[in-house]
Order: C-alpha cells, then structure tokens, then sequence
C-alpha cells in the first residue's frame, strides 16, 4: 500500500480547472478556503488542504504548473 499524505498547495482561483486537475491526479480535496485579497473583496486564491500518494501529488503539482494555477506559500 502507498503511503498517503496531507498537503498544503495555494493556487490561483479557478475552481473548475483545479478540481479537473485534482480529479485526473486522483487527489482528494480535504479542505479549500477561499483567499481574498487584503485591499479589496476580490477572491486572490484558493487555500487547499490535499490527500494523495506522492506520485499523486506530483502529478498534481504537474498539471497545476502546466496550466499556470500555482501560487507560492501564502504568508
């Protein structure tokens, strides 16, 4: 059995494309915040709380990039 672990992964608010991304890795979701931005109430990321095998994880990460939705580490 695969070892599964939980991660932190911040990403630019397209909620569609990240749950297709999520879906074809095989990665759960275990929890999603919605980030706005400090200055205004428009919605900046979105703050995921993710479960998967590693190699999910970084096929994950993959698609993320490959379709310019990865944020750094918020603050």
């Amino acid at each position: 059995m695969r070892e599964v672990e939980r991660v932190n992964v911040n990403v630019y608010p397209d909620l569609e494309k990240v749950v297709l991304a999520a879906r074809e890795a095989n990665i759960i979701i275990q929890d999603l915040q919605f980030v706005q931005d400090v200055d205004s109430d428009i919605l900046s990321a979105l703050a995921l709380v993710i479960e998967g095998t590693t190699d999910a994880k970084s096929y994950f990460a993959w698609l993320l990039d490959k379709q310019n939705l990865h944020l750094p580490a918020l603050g």
